[in-house]
């Protein structure tokens, strides 16, 4: 008897966060979009604006999962609370019929944004497997949010990981302490898993004649997170400190966000012009020149689930300046963190600006310790973070969801 010929399985790779914030998030669906693509035994297909790094890609779009009456208003802030309302009184009124009408087999999610929507999924296409990569951080920061529990942003998070609990097939923790919060959450009913987010293998070192010798700032521009007013902040201290720094730029900015205006006018106020450039927005080969070109990165973020560029700009070389708050621990037994004082980088005390300009000063004129650290950095993504292995191990798990 001849074999039957094997039937492939529709999934959908979701992160409908990236049409309010284009971060790191939003190149790991596209890279992992890009390698179940490769594999005969699935059909993908994307939701979410994937625009500036493949204007070619035919991804869904809001209108094609929200009803025409709310998807002008899918990407604010206040959208959210709407979909966490319509979901605790089991309303579909924001969803698109003919959405709920597609058939997938397996939803892989990667915002929170992403819950709801396939909450209602699921109440027509009970059977579809669901997978959330936790790179936002939504169960941790439940657990360190204290008295801001009570807000409404922590307690519709609650609700909406009250609703996953229900139903979620697969958790795949980005950092060790995700992995131990969500254990607790969602043991009974899913595999839960601990991964790491890799670089692509495109962010190697490469030989490229410097004209540079300052750090480089990669991630979205907007203060909420990534207090990027501090970091400017910073480089005042530095250069009130060092005077003979006053007409060099010693860093550059690449991103883009909400707050970009701010940290301009912001630089101007404080007469570091010449210290500071915003280079805007930088994919593929452009940020890889840009990490390149660059002595060491510097990330000022209160919080991390994995950072992307971290791990990006390590494997081009660079030691990284971060504080002691987003320096995530990767692993227990012994207890290992993303960066290791003195070995691939330095850590500065959270919110100490003086700590911060000498570490900072540090890095940018110890040559010396340059090249130790950036050895050290390379070397520690080699073990650590290699796509072909992450991506291979996240695909094996999907594999096993019948």
């Amino acid at each position: 008897m001849e074999n039957k010929q094997h039937k492939k399985r529709n999934i959908l790779i979701m992160d409908t966060g990236s049409y309010k914030t284009f971060g790191g998030s939003v190149k790991d669906s596209y890279d992992l979009y890009l390698y179940i693509s490769k594999n005969k035994n699935y059909n993908v297909d994307m939701l979410g604006n994937f625009s500036k790094m493949d204007n070619t890609l035919k991804s869904l779009q809001i209108s094609d999962v929200f009803s025409e009456k709310y998807a002008n208003a899918a990407t604010s802030s206040s959208f959210d609370y709407k979909l966490v309302i319509t979901r605790l009184f089991k309303n579909n009124r924001l969803i698109n019929k003919k959405f709920l009408d597609r058939k997938y087999d397996i939803l892989l999610l990667n915002s929170r944004k992403d819950i709801p929507i396939v909450d209602a999924y699921l109440e027509r296409h009970p059977n579809a497997k669901t997978v959330y990569i936790d790179r936002g951080n939504i169960v941790l920061n439940y657990k360190k949010s204290g008295l801001r529990r009570l807000s409404p942003n922590m307690l519709g998070s609650a609700f909406l990981v009250g609703l996953m609990a229900k139903w979620l097939n697969l958790f795949i923790a980005i950092n060790a302490e995700q992995y131990e919060s969500a254990n607790s959450i969602f043991k009974n009913n899913t595999h839960i898993i601990y991964t790491g987010i890799a670089p692509h293998r495109i962010y190697k070192k490469i030989d490229i004649k410097k004209t540079y010798s300052g750090a480089v700032y990669v991630g979205r521009l907007e203060e909420k997170q990534k207090r990027v007013s501090f970091l400017i902040e910073g480089i005042k201290r530095v250069i009130d400190n060092h005077s003979e720094l006053k007409n060099r730029v010693i860093l550059k900015i690449v991103g883009d966000g909400p707050d970009k205006n701010r940290y301009i006018e912001m630089v101007k106020a404080l007469g570091l012009q010449k210290n500071i450039i915003f280079t805007g927005l930088l994919f593929n080969n452009d940020l890889v020149n840009a990490y390149n070109n660059a002595n060491f990165l510097v990330s000022t973020s209160i919080w991390e689930g994995l950072s992307r560029t971290l791990l990006e700009s390590m494997a081009c070389g660079l030691p990284v300046l971060i504080n002691e708050k987003i320096n995530s621990i990767i692993g227990y037994n012994p207890i290992s963190n993303v960066v290791s004082d003195g070995y691939n980088g330095l850590l500065y005390r959270y919110g100490d600006i003086n700590d911060f300009a000498e570490k900072f000063y540090m890095l940018y004129s110890n040559t010396a310790l340059q090249k130790k650290l950036s050895k050290n950095a390379i070397e520690f993504l080699k073990n650590k973070f290699n796509i072909d292995i992450i991506q291979k191990r996240i695909l094996n798990e999907i594999d096993c969801l019948k």
